[in-house]
């Protein structure tokens, strides 16, 4: 069974990921709260109406933005900014979450939804298995046609696109 949370819900519970993402990765972090050297993030949600009907499940999305945190905008500089947008297209619920961060090389965005991903990463590093498993239950739950695409540019952004079904 899939639980789900909806829009007014939704709001709320991504400006709480991204906090708690925050709050994590505040031991990397050298400079205090007030330096200029700290992060500093913006957060958009856009989300059209007619997507409001539909069920997303419940920390879906909470990988995804935690990874644009940790992993896209805390290794840069400036102001870091996560857009979420929902819309449908095509007959399926579309979710993207963009970040301005320092990207993913073309290689490692191969193997960041496959099994070639080390199990037992070095002391300190992380591994997208948050991704990969986000996609995994979405395949699970809903079929193959359904799951997260990634894109990025180094030094430019990532793209992460949610694909689900229509399901009121």
């Amino acid at each position: 069974r899939v639980t789900s949370f909806r829009y007014p819900e939704a709001d709320t519970m991504i400006s709480s990921i991204v906090w708690t993402g925050l709050r994590k990765t505040r031991p990397l972090q050298k400079s205090s709260r007030n330096s200029k050297d700290a992060a500093s993030i913006r957060l958009d949600i856009k989300v059209d109406e007619e997507i409001l009907p539909y069920k997303i499940p419940k920390f879906l999305l909470q990988p995804i933005v935690e990874n644009a945190v940790i992993h896209g905008l805390m290794g840069k500089k400036g102001l870091g900014k996560i857009l979420i947008e929902g819309r449908i297209q095509d007959g399926k619920i579309l979710i993207s979450i963009k970040d301005n961060g320092i990207g993913i090389p073309k290689d490692k965005i191969q193997q960041i939804l496959s099994d070639s991903i080390p199990e037992a990463p070095e002391q300190g590093k992380y591994t997208s298995i948050g991704l990969k498993n986000t996609d995994q239950r979405i395949k699970l739950n809903y079929g193959e046609e359904y799951g997260l695409h990634v894109e990025s540019q180094e030094g430019e952004y990532t793209l992460v696109l949610v694909e689900l079904p229509l399901i009121p």
